[in-house]
């Protein structure tokens, strides 16, 4: 008899004022994906590479398939951990569900448990934002991420502190306390700022819409400035 591992799941529900024809687009296509996922996203048959950056990507499969209605990613099809997207339609809008299943149940896996909560919830408001306020506009990014040696009480109230303070004017959307937080630039055509803790490193990230590309270079260095409230 073997003996059935506790797991856990992340399940993450937003609607969208967007027909289900255009969410199941921006899950499944490649140049969509880069517009609320991750900065770069390549597709080959049934495979899609997501990356931010060469240290940082994910290969993943479409295992199951169901047009307008479910999506499964996963690493390959019998994979512990999966990720299935669900669609329905409501009153002209289109109900997403996320849920991320088969993490362990164990204390060790705590801190990346509220990881993954944390960025699928603001990556699911990225996705509401894309197509309600932006859809069919590329999107620029200026992001980077900053080791730390701050424990993460101190780095999310130094991140707050700064978030207050900082020019153009962040509305804050959502927040995870000592996880991350994400807000909209309205001076920059509602543009959105991700703050991640994640382990002992800082994410910022800036995703732009519609700015011209030399504006999108000018506010590298304002990110990488932002960052440095992690040393």
């Amino acid at each position: 008899m073997t003996d059935t591992v506790p797991t856990r799941s992340v399940d993450v529900t937003t609607e969208i004022a967007a027909p289900a024809d255009a969410v199941w687009a921006a899950l499944t296509q490649a140049e969509l994906l880069a517009r609320w996922f991750s900065p770069t996203a390549e597709r080959d048959g049934d495979k899609v590479r997501l990356a931010w950056g060469p240290d940082m990507v994910m290969e993943e499969r479409f295992v199951e398939v169901v047009k307008g209605r479910h999506l499964r990613w996963a690493d390959t099809p019998d994979a512990p951990i999966i990720v299935d997207w669900h669609l329905e339609t409501k009153g002209g809008h289109t109900v997403v569900r996320l849920v991320q299943s088969g993490l362990s149940a164990s204390a060790e896996w705590d801190d990346a448990y509220e990881s993954f909560e944390t960025g699928w919830r603001y990556f699911l408001f990225n996705l509401r934002h894309y197509l309600t306020r932006h859809r069919g506009t590329p999107r620029d990014i200026a992001w980077t991420r900053r080791p730390t040696e701050l424990s993460r009480s101190v780095l999310w109230e130094r991140l707050m502190d700064a978030l207050k303070k900082v020019t153009p004017r962040a509305v804050i959307a959502e927040l995870k306390p000592s996880r991350g937080v994400w807000a909209t630039i309205p001076e920059l055509n509602d543009a959105v700022l991700f703050l991640e803790i994640e382990g002992k490193t800082l994410g910022v990230y800036l995703s732009t819409y519609g700015l011209p590309a030399d504006k999108v270079r000018e506010l590298q260095p304002w990110i990488d400035d932002f960052s440095l409230v992690a040393t």
